[in-house]
């Protein structure tokens, strides 16, 4: 077998792979272009142990082409990979046509609350993942790691839309909408507090555990204002295309979803929770968010 190593992973038979450098000259396999991608059909070694994959593309299944580990580096696209760049791609195209049919204010609520809202997430998470290290919670550690990985990937996402000051804008937007309406939130942690110790009075760390909950509830809030915007976007421009789930919104939910530990018992619908998350839905439709335009 050839070496494998991060820029020659190991593909399974049909998985598909990008090609991603290429460490010969243009001259050699010229029809093998970086950015291309390829079906595997099985993997093969040179003499001396090269890793070879004998692949075909989606237009020609019957022309094969060998990609030589020691000329070109890939990756293996997952289901998980494809399925973000579908998410990338569909809010490029939609973010023109959007552009054209919509006021200032309605751009606020179409592009900006929702990232609000995100933050929000991602504070409550950070703040669990901050408990968990102080209280040494071994069993969370590994926990603690993905939330950090997770973070780090999604900048890194709106990093490609957002630069710097229009990021750093959205998170002093986030803190300052907690700060203006603190007694909201305090409210609303207190709620799901009181329901989670009424309902699970012997699970420990029941502060991190409502912190956690409170994300989840701004996740909602994520995906409930979504709706809005897509029944706002169907209103004017026709048709009912839903929005689609960002996958490190979701993979956050999950996050916090393990911070909170087994949730079954807590009633999301609970009448004083329901309340205090209604309030919190009024208040970022009331605040005057200051948007960075340039």
């Amino acid at each position: 077998m050839g070496k494998i190593d991060k820029k020659h992973p190991l593909p399974k038979r049909d998985e598909l792979i990008e090609i991603t450098d290429r460490y010969c000259s243009d001259k050699v396999q010229p029809s093998v272009k970086v950015g291309a991608s390829y079906i595997v059909k099985r993997t093969e070694n040179l003499k001396d142990g090269t890793l070879v994959l004998v692949v075909y593309s989606h237009s020609d299944s019957k022309k094969e082409q060998r990609i030589n580990a020691s000329r070109f580096g890939w990756m293996i696209l997952t289901q998980d990979i494809l399925k973000e760049r579908a998410f990338i791609e569909e809010c490029k195209r939609d973010t023109q046509e959007i552009q054209d049919k919509f006021s200032f204010d309605e751009h606020i609520f179409i592009a900006f609350v929702p990232l609000i809202f995100a933050h929000l997430a991602f504070y409550y998470a950070g703040k669990c993942r901050r408990y968990a290290a102080d209280k040494r919670i071994s069993i969370l550690k590994k926990l603690g790691r993905a939330y950090d990985a997770l973070e780090r990937e999604y900048d890194t996402e709106i990093g490609k839309d957002l630069d710097y000051k229009h990021r750093q804008n959205i998170k002093d937007e986030a803190m300052r909408f907690i700060e203006e309406y603190q007694k909201d939130f305090q409210i609303l942690w207190l709620s799901v507090n009181q329901e989670f110790k009424k309902k699970m009075p012997e699970w420990p760390y029941s502060d991190m555990r409502s912190e956690a909950i409170c994300g989840m509830i701004m996740i909602d809030l994520y995906n409930e204002h979504n709706k809005s915007v897509d029944a706002l976007i169907a209103s004017r421009l026709g048709g009912c295309k839903n929005s689609v789930k960002n996958p490190k919104i979701e993979a956050l939910y999950s996050i916090l979803d393990a911070y909170a530990g087994e949730v079954g018992k807590f009633d999301f619908q609970e009448k004083n929770v329901q309340l205090a998350k209604a309030v919190i839905r009024n208040r970022v439709q009331q605040i005057n968010f200051q948007i960075t335009k340039d």
